[in-house]
């Protein structure tokens, strides 16, 4: 058995939530090596982040749930539209390529729709990737395994019929 991410949530949130990721703020982190890097704005997300929005990839696909596993994340990346049409000319032989970010090989397995920018008002990812890739993608930090995750924030759907009153006594 592997740990999931969402194993670690408290008990109440499956009872009101239909459905619910976290993710972090987002960081600038180098992509390419040598003398070829750039900085790019990445945001890690658990598996069920594009699931609870509702977004679909318009090439390959999105990280999900097998992709989050706590000891064993993949190792996988999901472009943003901009980033894609900018940086490969919407080059569709992306997916299945491996890009270096902050020294970490990551296998593009998907490009975002054009109208998706993330769920940050103002600001929008280069590309993203499974949240329990942080250790090896903050070079040194490890915040995945405290025994508190503060930099993350976790976001829900409400179960139809569940009010926010009861939301709100539940998460009490």
């Amino acid at each position: 058995y592997t740990l999931s991410l969402h194993d670690a949530l408290p008990i109440c949130l499956p009872s009101i939530l239909s459905s619910y990721y976290a993710a972090d703020d987002g960081r600038r982190m180098e992509l390419g090596s040598g003398q070829a890097t750039e900085k790019v704005q990445v945001q890690l997300v658990s598996g069920t982040y594009f699931s609870t929005l509702g977004v679909n990839a318009v090439l390959g696909r999105v990280i999900g749930p097998p992709d989050d596993q706590l000891g064993n994340p993949a190792r996988i990346a999901v472009l943003s539209y901009r980033s894609w049409v900018r940086r490969w000319g919407r080059d569709p032989a992306i997916v299945g390529r491996t890009l270096t970010v902050n020294r970490v090989p990551l296998t593009v397995v998907g490009v975002g729709p054009a109208e998706f920018f993330g769920d940050r008002v103002g600001e929008a990812a280069d590309l993203w990737a499974p949240v329990t890739l942080q250790p090896q993608l903050f070079r040194g930090e490890d915040y995945i395994n405290s025994p508190f995750i503060t930099f993350l924030y976790w976001m829900g759907r409400l179960k139809p019929g569940v009010t926010e009153d009861q939301a709100r006594a539940a998460l009490a």
